[in-house]
């Protein structure tokens, strides 16, 4: 009985409630829809749409380090806001199975700081939620991925009653 309390009492240290997790949500798919806006207006052809812990409703704050790191991403921390994470993966389209999608991505992203990895990624944060910006392929199958990010698949806007398209 004892663990059960503590374990509740834990879960709602990390979880944001339930006006956080709307304004989360809003900040995301606004994010979005702009960068969705940039990609048409440059005729990239790419879908943009929100991935990892809040596409799978397991969002939890960050920890103090991660909240000193936002100051490197932001012009504008505030520190009395917890700070979350939050995954927006952009699609490319298979025509571009053969350029350098993350030099796109980053071309329509001004100011984002840019992330080495497997495949580069970008950072950058709004109203204290920093945001990993994904570039992924579009493929068929499996054996088309040039990078594990392009196993991501997302469901139709009519599965998700939010309207916001998400990965699970």
């Amino acid at each position: 009985m004892k663990f059960d309390k503590i374990l509740k009492e834990q879960i709602q240290a990390i979880k944001p409630d339930a006006e956080e997790l709307k304004n989360i949500k809003n900040t995301a798919k606004g994010f979005c829809e702009g960068l969705k806006k940039k990609l048409n207006k440059k005729k990239i052809k790419a879908d943009v749409f929100i991935g990892g812990s809040l596409a799978k409703n397991t969002l939890v704050k960050k920890d103090k380090y991660d909240t000193e790191k936002i100051s490197s991403i932001s012009q504008t921390p505030n520190s009395s806001k917890e700070v979350y994470d939050v995954d927006i993966f952009v699609r490319f389209d298979k025509k571009y199975n053969d350029k350098n999608i993350s030099e796109i991505l980053g071309r329509v992203l001004s100011g984002a700081k840019k992330v080495h990895g497997s495949r580069d990624y970008y950072k950058t944060a709004v109203n204290n939620i920093i945001i990993e910006v994904v570039p992924v392929l579009k493929i068929n199958n499996p054996q088309q991925a040039q990078n594990r990010g392009d196993n991501h698949k997302c469901e139709s806007i009519s599965q998700n009653p939010e309207g916001i398209r998400v990965v699970r």
